[in-house]
């Protein structure tokens, strides 16, 4: 949590900082095709035991090791062990038999946290030394079931650097990397859990990125050009939260989550006599279409094309292709002047076989003035945490259901 939301009793400084501070373990787990929250039943830290808010017996355990050296301050990792005896592992970085020179798998995202109170993690007398590195996000990269089958999963960390500890009289902190994001890079299958290092994958997927950024004729969106002049070819990625290795991050007081990637194409491929052979491989396009109100366009998924690659020649299918709507994110004149943060929404998706799918919408069922409760809201409309700047209150957001009736309409 925010440290300035936490100083009672703390050892924070008297002026504001933007980092952040610890106050307690919570966790949400993303598995599966679902999330769910995560409630502790016994133990606190490493260690620890949890259970799925509503329980279907998976075991959920929060451990701790030197070994896996994945960059949380403590090594903390996460074991996930469903009813039919498969372990899933978030964070377990040095798979079984790692060992020097070996790849690690990359799977913790870590930030800065302070201990500001007695008792928590890297407590210490004076705030500004009451830091350490914390994991915020621990992602699936072991799994393996009763049978000793494996598979290995391979992520791409992002960086940037904030200006840590703030000081209020010069308005400088000390520049501090940490994870922003990242993304997978390749997915490994058909391993056994007794020679992930020393036998190849039977089946993997390549997952290939580009960078969230206009392309032109004039411009190639190199990762390098990201610069201040540059920042509108990037339209939804935030550049004013961007500190670059050497600068002082001033205006950056704390971390933040983004990333400037976007995925344009997964290809799977196969184990033949020793070496990996090409079976599919899907390319993503993608666009930024206009919001219409002034807003700066968000990334959309244009089209999707997958082409075969078994035999002698490569066959090509007709691109899946997405149409969009633009429909506003937010209840209009819920909290004012503020533009309604129009965004596509898909009504319609040609598939590759000819055939349409129509995708409609029902109407709102909030408008301002007649607000619902948060605390007994049922309608299609929620309060965001987040007020905008000079707002007298929060802000409310629109949730949409739609139905997906299919029309072979070519």
């Amino acid at each position: 949590m925010a440290c300035e939301e936490d100083r009672k009793d703390g050892n924070n400084p008297s002026s504001k900082v933007g980092d952040k501070c610890w106050k307690k373990d919570n966790a949400t787990l993303s598995l599966g095709g679902s999330s769910t929250e995560l409630v502790r039943l016994k133990g606190d830290g490493p260690g620890s035991e949890w259970r799925k808010k509503d329980d279907d017996g998976t075991r959920i355990a929060q451990l701790a090791s030197s070994e896996r050296h994945n960059g949380d301050d403590n090594g903390e990792y996460w074991r996930v062990t469903t009813p039919d005896g498969t372990r899933y592992y978030f964070g377990y970085n040095r798979l079984p038999g790692w060992s020097s020179g070996k790849q690690e798998t990359g799977s913790v995202f870590t930030t800065p946290v302070f201990g500001n109170h007695s008792g928590e993690p890297c407590h210490a007398s004076g705030f500004k030394d009451s830091w350490c590195r914390q994991g915020w996000r621990w992602n699936l990269d072991y799994v393996v079931d009763p049978h000793a089958n494996a598979m290995a999963y391979y992520w791409a960390k992002e960086t940037n650097r904030y200006a840590r500890n703030v000081d209020d009289s010069t308005g400088k902190g000390t520049p501090t990397s940490y994870i922003r994001g990242g993304y997978l890079k390749r997915a490994e299958y058909g391993l056994r859990s007794g020679s992930v290092y020393s036998a190849k994958a039977a089946a993997k997927v390549d997952f290939t990125v580009a960078e969230r950024c206009v392309k032109t004729s004039s411009f190639d969106c190199a990762a390098g050009k990201f610069t201040k002049s540059n920042a509108a070819k990037w339209p939804d990625v935030p550049f004013d939260q961007y500190c670059k290795k050497g600068d002082d991050c001033a205006g950056n007081a704390s971390p933040s989550f983004w990333s400037r990637k976007r995925l344009t194409q997964i290809t799977s491929s196969a184990l033949v006599d020793g070496a990996y052979q090409k079976v599919d491989s899907w390319k993503l396009a993608h666009s930024f279409p206009s919001t219409g109100d002034g807003t700066a366009p968000p990334l959309w998924l244009k089209s999707v094309t997958r082409t075969g690659h078994t035999g002698s020649k490569p066959v090509t299918m007709p691109s899946v292709t997405f149409m969009g709507q633009q429909l506003p994110n937010r209840v209009e004149h819920a909290v004012d002047p503020i533009p309604p943060y129009n965004r596509y929404r898909v009504h319609a998706i040609n598939t590759e076989t000819g055939g349409t799918v129509g995708v409609t919408y029902s109407k709102p069922d909030c408008k301002a003035g007649s607000l619902p409760s948060p605390k007994s809201n049922t309608k299609r409309c929620y309060p965001v945490i987040w007020s905008p700047p000079d707002a007298p209150g929060p802000d409310w957001s629109r949730t949409r259901t739609g139905s997906t009736p299919t029309s072979p309409s070519r």
